[in-house]
């Protein structure tokens, strides 16, 4: 995904930065304004794509602080700086120079917590459209529940389903099908 990368930071004070992507980097910074108990500024921004800024986070890794949050490193300001007044982000920094790895995102979804939650759209999305055809509701049977429930999601950690229980959730899943070619 195109974009930009971009440097936020709290007006008058040289830190700390953000650095994050965004399609619109104003739209962000309206978004961080509020909740920051300090109005906050795009220092500059460079068309890029994630891949850049997960470059970048690596880059000032030891840096970091929270989140996307950096301290102002003197090297990190020069970056936003730099950018600012159009050079170049590979004339500024060595990208290849990484001093750590930054954790996966809290919001973005394992390959576990994907499959769990296919799963669980289709137990849903099969049970809705079953019942609606015969004007009836469908409900989960008690060990559809319990996989569901005990696959992880809202303040729990994902578990990976064991080849019986995705049998148990495609069973039911037919079920809901053939219970709606019944009523067709």
């Amino acid at each position: 995904m195109s974009g930009y990368v971009y440097f936020i930071k709290p007006v008058g004070q040289a830190g700390p930065i953000k650095i994050g992507h965004s399609e619109y980097p104003p739209y962000r910074l309206a978004s961080l304004q509020t909740w920051s108990p300090v109005e906050l500024e795009v220092v500059s921004r460079v068309e890029g794509t994630r891949e850049l800024e997960k470059a970048i986070h690596e880059r000032f890794a030891h840096c970091h602080l929270r989140g996307e949050w950096f301290s102002p490193d003197e090297e990190l300001v020069a970056l936003a700086e730099g950018v600012r007044d159009g050079r170049k982000i590979e004339d500024l920094i060595d990208l290849k120079a990484k001093t750590g790895k930054l954790f996966r995102r809290p919001n973005t979804k394992s390959p576990v917590a994907k499959i769990v939650g296919t799963y669980k759209l289709r137990v849903e999305r099969a049970r809705q459209r079953g019942g609606a055809l015969r004007g009836k509701h469908m409900d989960l049977s008690d060990e559809v529940r319990a996989i569901l429930n005990s696959a992880g999601g809202y303040r729990q950690d994902y578990r990976e389903l064991t080849q019986d229980e995705i049998s148990t959730l495609e069973a039911f899943i037919e079920e809901c099908r053939n219970y709606r070619k019944v009523a067709a």
